[in-house]
């Protein structure tokens, strides 16, 4: 940065933990940070040196809720999210809550914990994906990290018959 002094705008920081790094260093060199892509509400919040272009996932979260309940009149929405990534445990909290207040519940939830992270194994996996699919969802919220878990999920509700 010492050697680029005309440099003024850092594009595509894409994840949580890089647009956390990138934070200090903005201020420091009179940076902006335009359009990073963040997964969790964590790393946002007002700074002047950081520009977001879309909505924060718990904004997301909000109108994917409303749109399956008011709009597609879905009776049975399922939730699935992994344990112990940047994102997930506190958008399952918010869910919950929106979905009460509305005077509904979500028929069932899916949640590991990332194999990476000492998580779930096929066989705990599977246990929590036919606890999940005896719910029959009609309709499935995903907020999973492109993990293995998520691509995981995402077969099993294309291809198993409860779900498919």
């Amino acid at each position: 940065m010492q050697k680029e002094k005309d440099i003024l705008t850092l594009l595509a920081q894409f994840g949580d933990a890089p647009v956390k790094k990138v934070l200090p260093v903005l201020p420091r060199y009179g940076l902006v940070s335009f359009a990073p892509f963040t997964g969790s509400t964590l790393v946002r919040g007002w700074n002047p040196n950081v520009y977001f272009v879309r909505a924060d996932p718990a904004t997301e979260l909000l109108a994917l809720l409303r749109y399956a309940v008011a709009e597609l009149r879905v009776l049975r929405l399922g939730f699935m999210y992994l344990q112990g990534v940047s994102f997930g445990d506190r958008e399952y909290e918010q869910a919950q809550s929106v979905m009460s207040a509305m005077g509904y519940a979500l028929s069932g939830v899916f949640t590991v914990k990332r194999a990476a992270q000492g998580g779930a194994d096929n066989r705990e996996f599977d246990e929590a994906w036919d606890q999940f699919a005896a719910t029959r969802p009609q309709a499935v919220i995903v907020f999973g990290s492109p993990y293995p878990e998520t691509r995981k999920f995402i077969e099993k509700m294309l291809t198993d018959r409860s779900t498919a």
